[in-house]
């Protein structure tokens, strides 16, 4: 692969998409800390079938969640929701 066709890493996680990322990285720490009994080695989500991401991106799209948990917070959660999804998902095809 030529250089200019390779993907720009450092432009799209630290120039476009710099704040979103980081909130879904928190989002991440979040669940995290919440599931650290199942999520020791930050693999705990290709433990849950593909299917329950479809469920939280939907619950989070509709704002179903905690109680005090914000539009900012369902927006990185639906985005942490369809980062794992893609991920399973190519993890399968590979």
């Amino acid at each position: 692969m030529k250089a200019q066709d390779k993907p720009k890493l450092f432009i799209m996680m630290a120039r476009q998409f710099r704040q979103a990322l980081i909130k879904v990285a928190e989002r991440s720490y979040l669940g995290h800390k919440k599931y650290a009994d199942l999520d020791q080695d930050w693999q705990g989500f290709t433990r849950i079938p593909i299917e329950e991401y479809d469920d939280a991106q939907l619950r989070h799209l509709l704002g179903i969640g905690e109680p005090d948990e914000t539009e900012l917070d369902h927006l990185a959660a639906n985005a942490w929701n369809a980062l794992a999804r893609l991920e399973l998902y190519l993890r399968k095809q590979s």
